[in-house]
C-alpha cells in the first residue's frame, strides 16, 4: 500500500520528468513520444564513446549549464568574501588566493627626489651603477672604418643604475606609479 509521502514523491518525480520532456522537445524538435521513447530505450544507431544518445546528451548539457551557472555564482560569492577579508583562505581542498594587486614603482624618481632633498651623499650610487655598451650603435659607427676594438667602443657605452637596489639600500620606499586592482583566484588543490 502506498503512503502519502510515496505518492508525493512519485508525483514530484512525474512532474519533474514531464518538465524535462517538454524542455527536450523544445530543444531537439522531437515530439514528446519520441523523447519518451528515446529516454526509455538506448538508441541502437547512436555510436558514441560516451554512450550518450541525443536526448541524454541534451540533458547532460542542460545539467552542465545549470551547474556551471550555480558554480559561477558560488565562486563570485567566495571571491567577494575573500576580497573583503584581504587574505588567502583555504578550506578542505579549495583555496581562494588573495592578491593585493601588483604595484609598479618609479625607483629612479624616488632616488632623484632623495638627492634633491639632500638625503643622499654625492657618489653614493656608484655601487648600483653598471657600465654597458650599445653594441648596435658601436657597430654602425665603426662599420665604414672597418676598425673595431674594445677601446673604440667606450664612446657608445652608458652607465645603468639599479634604482630598485639603490632604494632598498638607502631605506627609501619607491614611488608607486600604478597598481592593479586586488583579485582572488579560486581553485581546487
Amino acid at each position: 500500500m502506498n503512503t502519502l509521502p510515496d505518492k508525493l514523491s512519485r508525483t514530484h518525480w512525474q512532474e519533474k520528468h514531464q518538465r524535462e520532456v517538454t524542455r527536450l522537445t523544445e530543444i531537439t524538435g522531437m515530439t514528446a513520444e519520441e523523447v519518451e521513447a528515446d529516454l526509455s530505450a538506448p538508441d541502437p544507431h547512436a555510436i558514441s564513446k560516451t554512450g550518450l544518445n541525443e536526448t541524454e546528451l541534451a540533458m547532460a548539457m542542460l545539467q552542465y549549464g545549470e551547474l556551471r551557472t550555480t558554480l559561477d555564482a558560488l565562486e563570485a560569492q567566495i571571491k567577494a568574501a575573500v576580497l573583503e577579508r584581504g587574505k588567502t583562505q583555504t578550506v578542505g581542498s579549495v583555496r581562494a588566493s588573495y592578491s593585493a594587486g601588483r604595484k609598479t614603482y618609479d625607483y629612479e624618481a624616488t632616488i632623484n627626489a632623495a638627492e634633491s632633498a639632500g638625503m643622499l651623499e654625492s657618489g653614493c650610487l656608484a655601487p648600483f651603477e653598471a657600465y654597458s655598451v650599445d653594441y648596435k650603435a658601436a657597430v654602425e659607427g665603426f662599420k665604414a672604418a672597418f676598425l673595431i676594438d674594445d677601446g673604440d667602443l667606450s664612446p657608445f657605452g652608458q652607465v645603468a643604475v639599479n634604482w630598485r637596489d639603490a632604494c632598498k639600500k638607502f631605506g627609501l620606499e619607491g614611488v608607486v606609479i600604478s597598481q592593479q586592482e586586488p583579485s582572488v583566484t579560486v581553485k581546487l588543490l
